[in-house]
C-alpha cells in the first residue's frame, strides 16, 4: 500500500542511483515516472506486484514485478 510521498521518493532514488552508477541525466526519471503512472493506474494484475523497502520510517528501494504479456 503506498503513503504520500512514496512515488516521489522512488523517483528520485532511481534517479540518484542511476545517475552515479551510470551517468545518466534526469530524463532518466521521466522515464520512471512514467512507467510508475502506466503500472499504478492500470486495473490491477494477479502477476504483478509492487514493493517498497522501508527501514525506520526511510524508503531504502523497491522492485516492481510487471506482466508485459505473453511469454
Amino acid at each position: 500500500h503506498l503513503h504520500p510521498g512514496d512515488l516521489g521518493e522512488i523517483i528520485s532514488l532511481h534517479g540518484r542511483l542511476y545517475a552515479s552508477e551510470y551517468g545518466f541525466d534526469t530524463t532518466f526519471e521521466l522515464y520512471v515516472a512514467d512507467t510508475l503512472t502506466k503500472h499504478l493506474t492500470k486495473s490491477p494484475s494477479e502477476r504483478e506486484r509492487f514493493w517498497i523497502a522501508e527501514k525506520d520510517g526511510k524508503t531504502l528501494g523497491m522492485i516492481a514485478i510487471v506482466d508485459r504479456g505473453e511469454g
